[in-house]
């Protein structure tokens, strides 16, 4: 879920399905979608949207299977694909990114693995984010990629690129 936040899309959902010899192969018994707003974190996505689904949709595939009505959906294998664990080295936000793209990085690892950046050589974990956009050039005048702007009891200004 992670990355679907991280590349920006609208919509994520999960799958149950009987598992083969293969990595999360096997015909698919019940499938769900969710849509990601555009303030959702991978905390908010989970625990308040997939993971409830997700004990109803268990409930469900159970009832189906030991009715022994379970549909055996085969997989479509062209739209398959693995998308990994985001640790440290993923998560590290590069200021030079456009900051949408910087926006989601924190989002998708908000709460775990933090997104993070350095400051003054000490690292800084990056949570809670909001997105800002500047209305004048002098605004921004002069500002460098993640140079922190404001500093408040709120939280940070970061400017983006």
């Amino acid at each position: 879920m992670s990355w679907a936040i991280v590349l920006g899309r609208t919509e994520t959902g999960f799958s149950i399905f009987r598992p083969t010899d293969g990595l999360d192969e096997g015909p698919v018994i019940l499938s769900r979608t969710v849509a990601i707003k555009a303030d959702d974190t991978l905390g908010s996505l989970y625990f308040g949207k997939i993971f409830p689904m997700g004990v109803a949709g268990l409930i469900e595939a159970a009832d189906v299977v030991i009715a022994g009505k379970a549909p055996a959906i085969a997989q479509y294998e062209p739209a398959a694909g693995y998308e990994g664990i985001i640790r440290g080295a993923e998560s590290r936000v590069r200021w030079a990114t456009h900051v949408n793209q910087t926006f989601n990085l924190i989002r998708g690892c908000d709460p775990a693995p933090g997104a993070w950046t350095t400051h003054e050589g000490k690292k800084l974990s990056l949570f809670d984010s909001t997105k800002r956009i500047a209305r004048t050039y002098s605004a921004v005048k002069g500002r460098r990629p993640g140079e922190i702007t404001e500093v408040s009891q709120a939280g940070l200004v970061i400017h983006g690129q």
